[in-house]
Protein backbone atom coordinates (compact mmCIF):
# COMPACT_ATOMS: atom_id res chain seq x y z
CA UNK A 1 0.00 0.00 0.00
CA UNK A 2 3.30 2.37 0.97
CA UNK A 3 4.15 1.33 -2.73
CA UNK A 4 0.75 2.40 -4.02
CA UNK A 5 1.38 6.03 -2.61
CA UNK A 6 4.57 6.92 -3.66
CA UNK A 7 3.55 5.80 -7.33
CA UNK A 8 0.02 7.58 -6.66
CA UNK A 9 2.51 10.59 -5.46
CA UNK A 10 5.01 10.36 -8.11
CA UNK A 11 2.67 10.37 -11.57
CA UNK A 12 0.76 13.53 -9.49
CA UNK A 13 4.03 15.38 -9.54
CA UNK A 14 5.08 14.37 -13.21
CA UNK A 15 1.76 15.37 -14.10
CA UNK A 16 1.96 18.66 -12.08
CA UNK A 17 5.38 19.55 -13.81
CA UNK A 18 3.60 18.78 -17.33
CA UNK A 19 1.21 21.40 -16.77
CA UNK A 20 3.41 23.91 -15.24
CA UNK A 21 5.50 23.42 -18.31
CA UNK A 22 2.56 23.60 -20.60
CA UNK A 23 1.48 27.04 -18.43
CA UNK A 24 4.87 28.85 -18.93
CA UNK A 25 4.53 27.62 -22.78
CA UNK A 26 1.60 29.07 -23.11
CA UNK A 27 2.47 32.12 -21.41
CA UNK A 28 5.49 32.51 -23.44
CA UNK A 29 3.00 32.36 -26.94
CA UNK A 30 0.79 34.75 -25.60
CA UNK A 31 3.65 37.35 -24.96
CA UNK A 32 4.92 36.65 -28.27
CA UNK A 33 1.05 37.32 -29.22
CA UNK A 34 1.13 40.84 -27.12
CA UNK A 35 4.60 41.90 -28.86
CA UNK A 36 3.11 40.96 -32.02
CA UNK A 37 -0.28 43.04 -31.24
CA UNK A 38 1.48 45.96 -30.41
CA UNK A 39 3.82 45.72 -33.38
CA UNK A 40 0.86 45.51 -35.26
CA UNK A 41 -0.73 48.72 -33.82
CA UNK A 42 2.41 50.88 -33.57
CA UNK A 43 1.99 50.05 -37.18
CA UNK A 44 -1.20 50.94 -38.04
CA UNK A 45 -0.79 54.14 -36.05
CA UNK A 46 2.38 55.27 -38.14
CA UNK A 47 0.48 54.67 -41.50
CA UNK A 48 -2.86 56.31 -39.67
CA UNK A 49 -0.37 59.35 -39.07
CA UNK A 50 1.30 59.49 -42.70
CA UNK A 51 -2.04 59.03 -43.91
CA UNK A 52 -3.28 62.49 -42.21
CA UNK A 53 0.02 64.17 -42.70
CA UNK A 54 -0.44 63.37 -46.59
CA UNK A 55 -4.29 64.60 -46.76
CA UNK A 56 -3.33 67.88 -44.76
CA UNK A 57 -0.91 68.72 -47.55
CA UNK A 58 -3.33 68.30 -49.69
CA UNK A 59 -5.79 70.60 -47.95
CA UNK A 60 -5.79 74.16 -50.01
CA UNK A 61 -5.58 76.85 -47.03
CA UNK A 62 -8.57 79.05 -46.36
CA UNK A 63 -6.37 82.06 -45.85
CA UNK A 64 -3.85 83.03 -48.93
CA UNK A 65 -1.92 86.12 -49.27
CA UNK A 66 -2.13 88.27 -52.73
CA UNK A 67 1.10 90.18 -53.31
CA UNK A 68 -1.15 91.63 -56.26
CA UNK A 69 -2.33 91.81 -59.73
CA UNK A 70 -0.05 90.89 -62.88
CA UNK A 71 -0.68 92.79 -65.24
CA UNK A 72 -0.04 89.63 -67.99
CA UNK A 73 0.90 86.13 -67.12
CA UNK A 74 3.46 85.54 -69.71
CA UNK A 75 5.78 88.83 -70.33
CA UNK A 76 8.37 89.64 -72.48
CA UNK A 77 11.84 89.17 -70.03
CA UNK A 78 13.24 92.58 -69.88
CA UNK A 79 16.52 92.43 -68.00
CA UNK A 80 18.81 95.13 -69.15
CA UNK A 81 17.62 97.45 -65.60
CA UNK A 82 18.86 93.34 -63.71
CA UNK A 83 22.39 93.77 -65.16
CA UNK A 84 23.07 96.45 -62.81
CA UNK A 85 26.22 95.15 -60.75
CA UNK A 86 27.27 95.31 -57.41
CA UNK A 87 28.65 98.11 -57.53
CA UNK A 88 25.88 100.19 -58.33
CA UNK A 89 24.08 98.49 -55.84
CA UNK A 90 26.60 99.49 -53.26
CA UNK A 91 26.16 103.04 -54.45
CA UNK A 92 22.80 102.67 -53.90
CA UNK A 93 23.44 101.66 -50.40
CA UNK A 94 25.71 104.15 -49.25
CA UNK A 95 23.50 107.04 -50.83
CA UNK A 96 20.91 105.42 -48.90
CA UNK A 97 23.16 105.50 -45.25
CA UNK A 98 24.37 108.65 -46.20
CA UNK A 99 20.34 109.82 -46.09
CA UNK A 100 19.63 108.32 -42.78
CA UNK A 101 22.57 109.83 -40.94
CA UNK A 102 22.05 113.12 -42.06
CA UNK A 103 18.57 113.07 -41.04
CA UNK A 104 19.30 111.52 -37.85
CA UNK A 105 21.79 114.10 -37.38
CA UNK A 106 19.26 116.84 -38.26
CA UNK A 107 18.23 118.84 -34.47
CA UNK A 108 15.32 117.73 -32.85
CA UNK A 109 14.18 120.83 -32.05
CA UNK A 110 13.93 122.27 -35.57
CA UNK A 111 10.92 122.52 -37.38
CA UNK A 112 10.10 119.44 -39.47
CA UNK A 113 10.29 120.77 -43.05
CA UNK A 114 6.63 121.47 -45.03
CA UNK A 115 5.87 118.75 -47.82
CA UNK A 116 5.64 120.26 -51.28
CA UNK A 117 2.45 120.49 -52.87
CA UNK A 118 1.09 117.61 -54.44
CA UNK A 119 1.16 119.16 -57.98
CA UNK A 120 4.99 118.74 -57.50
CA UNK A 121 5.07 115.72 -56.33
CA UNK A 122 2.94 114.49 -58.94
CA UNK A 123 6.11 114.95 -61.31
CA UNK A 124 8.47 113.71 -59.41
CA UNK A 125 6.42 110.13 -58.33
CA UNK A 126 8.79 106.82 -58.61
CA UNK A 127 8.27 103.45 -58.21
CA UNK A 128 11.05 101.65 -56.35
CA UNK A 129 12.04 97.87 -56.01
CA UNK A 130 11.59 96.89 -52.32
CA UNK A 131 14.57 94.28 -53.04
CA UNK A 132 17.41 96.06 -55.01
CA UNK A 133 15.80 99.93 -54.44
CA UNK A 134 16.11 100.53 -58.68
CA UNK A 135 14.17 103.07 -59.42
CA UNK A 136 11.34 103.31 -62.27
CA UNK A 137 9.26 106.79 -62.91
CA UNK A 138 5.15 105.80 -62.84
CA UNK A 139 5.41 105.95 -66.30
CA UNK A 140 7.48 103.10 -66.76
CA UNK A 141 4.89 100.65 -64.87
CA UNK A 142 5.09 97.82 -66.90
CA UNK A 143 9.25 97.90 -66.61
CA UNK A 144 8.82 97.93 -62.93
CA UNK A 145 6.57 95.04 -62.49
CA UNK A 146 8.96 93.04 -64.65
CA UNK A 147 11.87 93.95 -63.04
CA UNK A 148 10.12 93.06 -59.83
CA UNK A 149 8.63 89.99 -60.65
CA UNK A 150 12.45 89.08 -61.65
CA UNK A 151 14.27 90.32 -58.89
CA UNK A 152 12.05 88.20 -56.71
CA UNK A 153 12.78 85.52 -58.23
CA UNK A 154 16.50 86.16 -57.74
Amino acid sequence: MLEQQVLIYTEDFKSERKDRERAQGQLQEMKEQIRQLKQQLHKQQGAAAREIRDRDRDIVPLCRVHIGHRIAPRRTKDTEHLARNSADRQQQQQQQQLQKQQHQQAPQNAAAPQSPPWSEIADQSELRCPRCQARFSDTEAAQYFDHWEECARV
